[in-house]
């Protein structure tokens, strides 16, 4: 069954006041929601935020949002270097899927694609192994993580479980606020 949703233009200023209210959202709830799994910070919020703002702006809004809430939480050491990977490709790619390939919310579901498969093999293969800024900021320690967690060993597979420890509540909570918006009239695309 397609979906035949019509697609209405959102003003650029309504774009820049959305964008606003969800980068403070996502710096304001992440001291509270954010989950220690060490060496990262799991916040399933910012990934409810990526999908609901990839579906209202677009990707590419996702995408800078993603990287201001990503940026403002390292500065208030409420995040690790690991939010960039691990809230941007997520965003990118429910925005992708919604707007170019097919208008449904079950988009919100390929937040698990861009958030585990492509963010969390750039955050073990590329941030990881970084020695310089993020080990001198104290963001975190340098190098990759710990070969054992939680008595797990592995290596891609391991934070690829710890990306999903954050993206998967996120995408399901996304979905049904997406559903919920929707109901009320307040999403129109």
């Amino acid at each position: 069954m397609e979906s035949k949703r019509k697609v209405t233009t959102v003003p650029l200023t309504l774009k820049l006041a959305l964008s606003v209210v969800f980068v403070a959202i996502g710096v304001v709830l992440s001291p509270m929601f954010n989950i220690p799994v060490p060496p990262i910070k799991a916040f399933p919020l910012q990934h409810t935020i990526n999908i609901i703002q990839a579906i209202m702006l677009g990707p590419l809004w996702a995408v800078a949002n993603a990287t201001i809430i990503g940026i403002i939480r390292n500065m208030l050491g409420t995040g690790t270097f690991f939010a960039f990977p691990g809230g941007i490709p997520g965003g990118l790619v429910v925005g992708l899927i919604y707007w170019y390939v097919k208008k449904t919310d079950w988009a919100a579901f390929a937040e698990p694609l861009g958030t585990i498969c492509i963010g969390a093999t750039v955050a073990f293969l590329i941030v990881a192994p970084l020695p310089g800024p993020t080990q001198l900021l104290g963001f975190m320690p340098a190098g990759p993580p710990p070969p054992e967690i939680w008595g797990l060993t592995g290596g891609l597979w391991v934070m690829w479980a710890m990306f999903g420890v954050s993206c998967i509540p996120g995408s399901v909570l996304g979905f049904v606020t997406i559903k919920l918006l929707r109901r009320a009239g307040l999403i129109t695309t």
